[in-house]
């Protein structure tokens, strides 16, 4: 399990490669931001990093019912939750839940709702 008090295997550390060159053809290996934990298996989209105000942050796209505590099947459809800190990278970095941005039980396919696993 890849976060404290999570329950999927699938849990998985947000990670960022860095290009090498201006021809983006060398890349550095694979630097943790942070953890993501998913109530159940489903893709994430991530936006990439941006800095605001001296702050960077990242959207990230998750289930309604992300919290370690939610049980199955979820009802609240999907979600995007925002993360900050400081620092992109390296030991200054200090990734934080920000909160929830958007939620919303709406599909691109008429009348769907994900309420269990494929």
């Amino acid at each position: 399990v890849g976060v404290t008090g999570g329950t999927g295997a699938w849990d998985a550390p947000m990670e960022i490669r860095c290009a090498r060159d201006a021809n983006l053809t060398d890349w550095g290996e694979p630097e943790e931001l942070f953890f993501v934990h998913y109530n159940r298996w489903l893709p994430y989209d991530p936006a990439r990093p941006w800095k605001e105000n001296g702050t960077w942050y990242m959207l990230v796209c998750t289930d309604g019912c992300n919290g370690t505590e939610s049980e199955l099947p979820c009802d609240q459809g999907y979600s995007i939750d925002m993360w900050s800190s400081p620092w992109l990278r390296g030991p200054k970095k200090n990734w934080t839940f920000a909160g929830t941005m958007y939620n919303t039980k709406a599909s691109i396919v008429k009348n769907a709702n994900i309420t269990r696993e494929i």
